[in-house]
């Protein structure tokens, strides 16, 4: 694959970035606890970085940080949630390009609007995913047509 394939959709993705980097940053210290509504379930990626920021925020600020688990419907209970609190900045979304971004486009009624109902505040962590199979399948690529693999059989 040449260079400029590769880092095309990384030049896509930091251009959409932008527009979160733009605003300047404000001074502001919770007077009260602030919850992060968390779209998914616990135990992945998405929760060990909520939780971590949550232990580290209440560490060093006054009030604790609370994660709150609503998961459902691919991330759009939580992110509802997060968009039908009342906008005083104690209610944080954790959104991911799942449930920010192709949602819409999978969903033909969304129950928030990305744009209107939620405010970009923070870049929190980039998580890799890695595909393992074990060494004895053939596969070398994900890509389905490169990979021969065991055919299914009639009948069982």
């Amino acid at each position: 694959m040449r260079l400029a394939a590769r880092l095309l959709p990384a030049l896509f993705l930091c251009l959409l970035a932008l527009p979160v980097a733009a605003p300047r940053a404000q001074d502001w210290a919770p007077d009260r606890p602030v919850r992060i509504i968390l779209p998914f379930p616990p135990g992945g990626a998405t929760d060990l970085v909520a939780r971590i920021l949550a232990e580290r925020a209440s560490r060093d600020l006054p009030h604790k940080w609370v994660v709150e688990n609503r998961s459902g419907a691919n991330g759009n209970i939580g992110m509802e949630a997060a968009a039908k609190s009342r906008p005083d900045g104690y209610t944080l979304g954790a959104c991911t390009i799942g449930n920010c971004a192709i949602n819409a486009s999978v969903y033909a009624r969304m129950p928030y609007d990305i744009e209107r109902d939620l405010v970009p505040v923070f870049w929190s962590a980039s998580v890799i995913n890695l595909l393992a199979v074990h060494p004895s399948v053939p596969a070398r690529s994900f890509c389905a047509s490169s990979w021969i693999g065991p055919r299914p059989t009639r009948g069982g």
